[in-house]
């Protein structure tokens, strides 16, 4: 059977054009108008809104910083304000002219629960310990002691107060006159937040699988809901539902461990089952998961409002205007939360996390971790604030043209540009400032990354608003490079595509217009035809054009096959060339996408090929008369291996001719047949041969047999 030695029929993808949206010469516009544009940016008094504006943030004041590393509840009693964190745990009081007193400080790790009763007592619980205190007269006193390793939570109640435990997971009930019921037993590790609606009606939520239970007027307990999350950090009563603030334990990238108890402390924490307890890490980095905001009907029906990629929530609060305030993620921002407009980044503080929020009378405070401090939301908006946009990467080295945007009020651009990533010090000093909205010449130098900021001033009783900035740029060329060529086997052509590249329209705008990306393109077997392949790439996404060049490996002079080519695979017939040993050359050029003086180019040689359309010739063919009846032959080709041989005796079926030493892997073979018994005595043999080129080669000999 005949064996072809030359690529089987295949089909191949890679692009057809180089046919891309940017171009050193292109001037490209970038946008920015969406919070998504603009969430990753640094902000100082700028409030990002859902719909992508920016704004000046409320006015905020630090009324406590450093005095804890966190803080977990805020209250307020009267004129006092109470701040309760760790590590190690620690209630203060403070006033909103900032003025501090420690009133608890324990060996216990820290003060989850905290709650102030409508008799203006204020109660909190170390953890580990289980021990509830009272504050009076400035001075914490222990009153009762639960039993539990850990407190989460304190909700008053009519004539008592609830307390959330974990480890075991309980919910006592606490009379004003200090007695204690066992109100609930969960079979789940932790009762981590309590809530009561108008009606009475009391919700907790678990933590190990994030159970959300209702407790009816008569006390009696039922699942509300069963999240996909682990823990239950806060629910909201709103109207006929709740708000449910969840996480999935384990993975956020914050350290969440146990904190260990105290060694010389009386309590003990049961280290065996693991309790969750949040001890955040002082490190600024993101959150692998989003957890999940629920508002949950009384139909049981969820919805998750927490889907933006913005951080787990750590704390929730409820406004008169309906909304949530959310602190969320590891970078100390706070949002806002309305059901129809969805999340917007209120403000953006130094501190690392948001624990704590807290209002009284219309009064909003915030309680921070990492450090610990207590903020107070003013009522009017900050006199001055700052956006910092995330360093734009033009990929290459860039030149840049102006900075326009549409807003109104009083806000001023400044520009600076590096060649790193993140700024520092080698990158130029801020440019500006750009006062002008419908764009201003940016002076920043030549580099790979651009940064703008926008300042805005309070000058009147409405803030300034930012709706959208663009600024412009063109990449500096830096040249196409061809990477690598393939040589196909004779035989394998790919006219069709050859034909759609010849024909492509070389205009810009045109080749603009195609769509980029990768077509199919399917070979032909065609006798004494040669094809080449090539990658090219571009740094700016330049469209190329290429000609290809050839020449014999023993001469000196290049010849031209094609010019301004457009396709990356290219087929011709090599029957029109001289047999021998051939190399090409390709010359990339970018110079449609440029200047005529700014265009570049490369080149790239192929490896040597051998160019073979003559066949093989058979040479010394003749009879040897002798008993044995056999035939000798010689085949030789110049330019390659003989790949097969066969004979055929009579116009009979071919066979197959195995030459002296019985391998075909060399130019010249020698062959000596032995024919065996012959009828008659005139006999006609055929001789086939092949070269490794598909080059055939027939010859025959008539020959009168000696042998009766």
């Amino acid at each position: 059977m005949k064996t072809k030695f030359y690529l089987l029929k295949i089909t191949i993808a890679l692009g057809l054009f180089c046919v891309a949206p940017l171009g050193a010469s292109d001037s490209v516009v970038k946008h920015y108008r969406t919070m998504k544009d603009f969430i990753k940016g640094k902000t100082s008094g700028i409030t990002i809104q859902a719909d992508g504006t920016l704004k000046l943030a409320p006015e905020t004041r630090h009324l406590t910083r450093n005095n804890m590393t966190q803080i977990w509840q805020i209250v307020r009693s009267g004129n006092q304000l109470y701040a309760a964190g760790g590590t190690p745990a620690m209630v203060i009081s403070f006033t909103e002219k900032g003025d501090t007193t420690t009133v608890y400080k324990g060996e216990e790790t820290t003060v989850f629960a905290m709650s102030s009763l409508p008799d203006g007592r204020v109660l909190f619980a170390p953890s580990p310990g289980g021990d509830i205190y009272e504050i009076s007269n400035g001075q914490a006193t222990k009153k009762i002691s639960l039993g539990a390793t850990y407190v989460w939570d304190i909700l008053p109640v009519k004539d008592a107060y609830l307390v959330a435990t974990g480890d075991p997971a309980t919910i006592f009930k606490v009379s004003n006159s200090g007695v204690v019921d066992t109100f609930f037993v969960s079979s789940e590790m932790h009762i981590r937040t309590l809530a009561k609606d108008h009606s009475g009606v009391i919700y907790a939520g678990s933590a190990e699988k994030g159970i959300i239970y209702k407790f009816g007027t008569d006390g009696k307990p039922t699942v509300f809901y069963d999240t996909r999350e682990t823990e239950i950090l806060k629910i909201i009563p709103d109207g006929n539902g709740i708000w449910a603030a969840a996480r999935e334990e384990g993975r956020s990238s914050a350290s969440r461990s146990t904190p260990a108890p105290n060694e010389n402390s009386n309590t003990a924490a049961s280290e065996k089952n693991g309790p969750k307890i949040p001890t955040l890490s002082s490190t600024k980095s993101r959150s692998t998961s989003n957890g999940a905001v629920y508002y949950i009907g009384a139909d049981g029906v969820a919805r998750n409002y927490w889907t933006s990629g913005k951080g787990q929530v750590q704390s929730m609060l409820k406004q008169d205007d309906g909304s949530l305030l959310l602190g969320a993620g590891t970078e100390g921002k706070l949002y806002v939360l309305n059901k129809d407009v969805g999340a917007s980044q209120l403000l953006d503080f130094d501190e690392d996390q948001i624990t704590e929020i807290y209002q009284h009378k219309g009064q909003v405070y915030v309680g921070t971790s990492n450090p610990g401090s207590s903020i107070l939301l003013q009522k009017g908006i900050a006199a001055r604030g700052e956006y910092i946009s995330p360093a734009f990467d033009a990929k290459l080295l860039a030149d840049w043209g102006s900075i326009s945007w549409k807003g109104k009020g009083s806000i001023s651009f400044f520009v600076r540009s590096g060649n790193s990533a993140d700024p520092d010090n080698t990158w130029g000093g801020w440019q500006g400032p750009y006062t002008n909205q419908a764009g201003s010449q940016v002076t920043a130098g030549a580099a790979r990354y651009l940064q703008w900021k926008a300042v805005f001033e309070n000058k009147s009783t409405r803030s300034p608003e930012l709706d959208a900035v663009d600024f412009g740029y063109r990449q500096v060329n830096v040249g196409p490079v061809v990477e690598k060529i393939s040589v196909y086997p004779p035989g394998v052509a790919f006219p069709a595509a050859v034909e759609e590249a010849r024909n492509a329209s070389l205009d810009l705008r045109d080749l603009k217009k195609q769509k980029s990306g990768t077509g199919t393109l399917k070979d032909v077997d065609k006798k004494g035809y040669q094809s080449i392949r090539w990658k090219a790439t571009d740094g700016n996404n330049d469209i190329l054009l290429y000609s290809i060049f050839y020449k014999k490996t023993d001469t000196k002079s290049w010849k031209k096959l094609i010019d301004n080519y457009i396709g990356k695979v290219y087929s011709w017939d090599s029957q029109a060339m001289e047999d021998g040993e051939y190399s090409v050359k390709i010359v990339t050029s970018d110079h449609l996408s440029n200047s005529p003086d700014n265009g570049l180019k490369s080149e790239k040689m192929s490896t040597p090929f051998v160019v073979d359309n003559t066949p093989p010739q058979i040479i010394d063919l003749k009879y040897l008369a002798g008993a044995e009846q056999k035939i000798s032959f010689t085949v030789n080709d110049l330019n390659g291996r003989i790949t097969e041989c066969y004979f055929s005796i009579n116009a009979g079926s071919w066979q197959h001719a195995q030459p002296r030493d019985g391998i075909l892997d060399s130019r010249t073979e020698s062959f000596l047949l032995e024919l065996g018994n012959l009828i008659g005595r005139e006999h006609t043999i055929m001789i086939k041969a092949f070269d490794e080129n598909e080059n055939v080669k027939f010859a025959h000999l008539n020959f009168t047999s000696t042998v009766n």
